[in-house]
């Protein structure tokens, strides 16, 4: 399962962060993508049992534990020089680099 919402064009050559709040259910482990904002694809895994970033491809991760099991998990990258459209991305998962 995933979501997915249609970004506005952001500033090139620039540095943006994407993040959701996630608690974990029947899956602990949920993944942050951004597409066709650079090349390639950016990608990080996060582990909601262990509050701990799993791989991440071309960008950032980072996870902010919060009270009654909650998390902010983040995923950052840079746009490249001439494209700044594309979409966000929110899996569940059931393992790193699932």
């Amino acid at each position: 399962m995933y979501i997915r919402s249609l970004a506005n064009q952001l500033a090139t050559s620039t540095p943006h962060t994407f993040s959701v709040f996630a608690k974990k259910d029947q899956l602990s482990y949920l993944a942050l993508e951004t597409k066709f904002f650079t090349v390639p694809t950016a990608i990080v895994y996060f582990d909601l049992d262990a509050g701990t970033v799993g791989t991440a491809t071309n960008c950032t991760g980072a996870i902010q534990a919060y009270p009654d099991g909650w998390y902010r998990c983040s995923l950052t990258f840079t746009t490249d020089a001439s494209d700044g459209a594309g979409y966000g991305n929110i899996f569940v998962a059931e393992g790193d680099g699932d």
